[in-house]
């Protein structure tokens, strides 16, 4: 066992409720938050896989 454990692959869940017609800009600012935006993501990327969707809610 590694003691401390390194991520190699990390999924995130957006969990958002819009409407319909707002979709598409949603989606816009989900993949610049992922592309450009989070340093988080950012940093993760160095040392692991980051895959992301987008789950919308009623």
């Amino acid at each position: 066992m590694i003691i401390p454990k390194i991520y190699n692959h990390v999924s995130i869940t957006y969990s958002i409720k819009v409407k319909e017609q707002d979709k598409p800009k949603m989606e816009k600012a989900v993949q610049l938050s992922q592309e450009k935006y989070c340093g988080v993501n950012a940093m993760f990327k160095a040392f692991a896989t980051v895959i992301y969707a987008i789950k919308y809610i009623s």
